[in-house]
């Protein structure tokens, strides 16, 4: 159901902390360069997921699991370009991928902020 989906998007955002991301980059690390393709599948598959998906909640719940592994892990060079795809369509994609390239400038709006610090 839609609640079920979108309620499990939230907790896998919830799910995906930075102590998480490091360790399984961690241990990836050890297993022959496993880690990027890992990475690569897993940015596949939620962009896939977002065009996918037929209701405007859960869309909205996969835009925080997106904006929550860019800020993990940097190097996305397939997220704008999808992105912008995503906003030129004429269907409801749009409004999330508004809301997401949103939510990601104000992400590197506090990042100019804090001279791109931690603290």
């Amino acid at each position: 159901s839609t609640s079920q989906k979108a309620f499990v998007a939230v907790i896998l955002r919830k799910v995906i902390t930075t102590d998480a991301w490091e360790k399984c980059n961690e241990e990836q690390r050890n297993q022959s360069g496993c880690w990027e393709e890992s990475v690569r599948i897993v940015h596949s598959f939620l962009l896939s997921l977002f065009q996918s998906e037929p209701e405007a909640r859960v869309r909205h719940a996969l835009c925080d699991v997106i904006k929550q592994v860019s800020a993990l892990q940097e190097e996305w060079p397939e997220l704008y370009p999808f992105l912008i795809a995503a906003c030129r369509q004429n269907n409801a994609v749009c409004i999330e991928g508004l809301y997401l390239m949103g939510e990601l400038a104000e992400d590197c709006e506090a990042v100019g902020a804090s001279g791109g610090t931690d603290g």
